[in-house]
């Protein structure tokens, strides 16, 4: 059973549907950068309207959210940068970006399911407390691989490089 406090995020960005030639109407706004910081069960569903608004957002960092379980992340048009650290809870993180370029995380290694390849300039994995579920297997490390294969810069931190090793000591490269 989930605590009542335990919740999923599901953020949609820069939805072409919303935006009308890339120009914002007087229902959205010129930010560009969002820092998104202890967004609870009670603020999830506030915080996510008010990031739809947000039509020409190019980086966000979540940080600190407790009780985030499992987080959805979908951009369409603009999202270069996306930040999440400290978010202890979180166990699942989808990301649709096509223009993605930094992506740095710090936290539990969470189910990752990004949806494209992204060529990332700048990538860092700081998951030193290990998985976020008990079933952690080294071919769920796959999709991460695939993912930062292209960075141009890369930092890992000891658990991340240990299980990058494990597998390619395993593979047949």
């Amino acid at each position: 059973m989930q605590n009542p406090t335990h919740f999923g995020w599901q953020i949609e960005l820069n939805n072409p549907n919303n935006l009308s030639h890339h120009q914002p109407t007087p229902s959205t706004s010129f930010v560009k950068t969002l820092n998104l910081i202890s967004v609870n069960h009670l603020s999830n569903e506030a915080a996510s309207c008010m990031v739809s608004k947000f039509g020409l957002l190019e980086n966000l960092k979540i940080i600190g959210c407790h009780g985030l379980e499992s987080m959805s992340i979908a951009s369409d048009t603009k999202l270069l940068s996306l930040t999440i650290f400290d978010c202890p809870h979180l166990k699942s993180l989808h990301i649709r970006s096509y223009k993605l370029r930094t992506f740095l995380y710090r936290g539990k290694f969470p189910w990752f399911l990004p949806e494209f390849h992204f060529n990332l300039g700048n990538a860092m994995l700081d998951s030193r407390q290990g998985p976020a579920f008990n079933t952690f297997k080294i071919c769920d490390f796959d999709r991460v691989l695939l993912t930062i294969k292209n960075s141009e810069i890369l930092t890992l931190c000891k658990w991340t490089f240990e299980v990058c090793y494990l597998y390619f000591s395993n593979s047949s490269f």
